[in-house]
């Protein structure tokens, strides 16, 4: 097998967009020019497949699948996410508000992004988009997600986060966000190698690939616009769960923040020396001061870092 640098490099970006909530690594895989040879690769996973492999003909396996691609490509794609991961813990430590606003530019632009895609605005549009912003707030207000360690929510995980890798313009990432696991799997766990948790989230990977990448194709294809339209009313929703400020309420300390520090503090600013068992959160407008106009560029900067990428793959398709 010859060695594909610029392969790796492709896996790099994609595993570094699949890491970041809001970027699709399916969006990166267009715009490097290898989506549908990606996508093709992983119909492929079928009963011929299965078939070769029973009757020992792995060389016809291997070039049936495009093995030697996908190595390539996930191994770029897992050197993003262990070194990716260890950036975006510091940043969560040091300066969440600046972390949280730039991953609210991401998303911003993503619910712009996806609103293009819808073909026709009709009443039918108008009203899944409507239903998504209801069930998401509904998510958000009642009872916001949290994390959760049980081992079919980590199966679920992974499957539903696997979209962001093959659809372009949806955010594996930004789903686990959603679910309240994004620090879990993609900082925590992958850093220290977590297999209690990592084991349940690759085996919903795999799920998903083969089950939900499908359901999703069917829904796209006959219902296209009301199932972008309903996705999209969901991710504008819940961009609450990233709002950067917010007071966050413990089990038993009551009400806590954040200074720009990344340290949890009571109302008197004291640090909190525990890691807290969040229960709700409520929502505040930030001060006029320069860490508020820092946080607005770096949205700026968010913003377009999804919206530039984007832009250059649909002149691609073009």
């Amino acid at each position: 097998m010859k060695i594909d640098y610029k392969l790796i490099l492709k896996g790099i970006a994609m595993g570094t967009a699949n890491v970041i909530p809001g970027v699709s690594g399916g969006t990166i895989a267009l715009i490097t020019g290898i989506f549908e040879r990606f996508i093709f690769a992983f119909k492929n996973f079928n009963f011929k497949a299965l078939n070769l492999l029973f009757k020992g003909r792995i060389k016809e396996l291997l070039i049936y699948i495009d093995f030697y691609f996908l190595l390539q490509l996930f191994i770029g794609v897992f050197i993003a996410l262990f070194s990716v991961a260890y950036l975006l813990r510091y940043l969560f430590q040091h300066y969440p508000i600046f972390t949280w606003s730039y991953f609210t530019g991401l998303i911003l632009a993503s619910v712009i992004i996806v609103f293009t895609e819808i073909k026709k605005i009709r009443i039918y549009e108008i009203l899944f988009f409507i239903v998504g912003i209801a069930i998401a707030l509904i998510l958000v207000f009642t009872k916001p997600l949290q994390e959760n360690t049980n081992v079919f929510y980590l199966v679920l995980c992974g499957a539903l986060s696997i979209i962001g890798m093959v659809v372009p313009g949806l955010s594996g990432s930004y789903i686990l966000l959603l679910m309240g696991n994004y620090k879990l799997i993609m900082i925590d766990s992958i850093l220290t190698l977590n297999f209690k948790i990592l084991i349940p989230v690759i085996v919903g990977v795999a799920v998903g690939f083969v089950v939900i990448s499908n359901i999703l194709a069917i829904l796209i294809k006959k219902f296209r616009d009301q199932t972008l339209s309903i996705i999209d009313g969901f991710i504008l929703g819940s961009i609450t769960l990233i709002w950067p400020w917010k007071y966050s309420y413990d089990l038993n300390y009551g009400k806590l923040q954040i200074n720009k520090f990344g340290e949890f503090v009571d109302s008197f600013g004291n640090s909190i020396n525990f890691k807290p068992f969040i229960v709700k959160y409520e929502y505040f407008l930030p001060q006029l001061d320069i860490f508020l106009l820092i946080s607005i560029g770096i949205m700026i900067i968010g913003f377009f870092s999804v919206w530039i990428p984007e832009r250059i793959a649909k002149n691609k398709l073009k």
